[in-house]
């Protein structure tokens, strides 16, 4: 789940990613330097969350516009990158819901009002195991993610 209207069909990114280790955390940037990445990724719907009585009283939490439009997106990745995913969509204008490193200061605040984590989850994974052979392996969507999704609402937009 990210923040913004992600348009319709299928998008790419490809930057050269470096990860600098800090004392207490690394962080990934996009660097000429860098190791190449690539992600794809599609809309699967636009979503809006309702503000509270609380959040409508204050000033501009969660108001119309871009703010509060979010996308539920599709991720495939090519290449696996420290923080590839968090910082391909947000270097494209659409950083994760509940991210708190690679949003803008605002959004991580309000996001933190709502959403318990980031909203990150591999839903399924397919590779080669030792003997050459593929295994799939999926997984649901957690409970404390479910209860995030349950809190927004469609939006049907109509493409241009």
């Amino acid at each position: 789940l990210v923040h913004g209207r992600v348009p319709a069909g299928q998008h790419w990114a490809a930057d050269k990613l470096k990860t600098e280790s800090g004392e207490l955390y690394s962080t990934t940037s996009v660097e000429e330097d860098g190791r190449v990445a690539v992600t794809y990724y599609e809309c699967l719907g636009h979503l809006q969350r309702t503000p509270t009585e609380a959040e409508s009283d204050s000033a501009g939490a969660c108001s119309e516009g871009s703010a509060s439009m979010m996308s539920l997106v599709r991720v495939r990745l090519i290449t696996g990158r420290t923080h590839q995913i968090r910082v391909h969509l947000s270097n494209t204008g659409y950083p994760l819901v509940g991210e708190n490193r690679y949003a803008t200061a605002r959004q991580i605040e309000d996001d933190k009002t709502w959403v318990p984590r980031l909203f990150l989850h591999c839903h399924n994974l397919r590779f080669c195991d030792l003997q050459g052979q593929p295994v799939d392996v999926s997984c649901p969507l957690p409970s404390d993610l479910q209860d995030v999704l349950r809190q927004l609402q469609p939006v049907h937009l109509i493409e241009s």
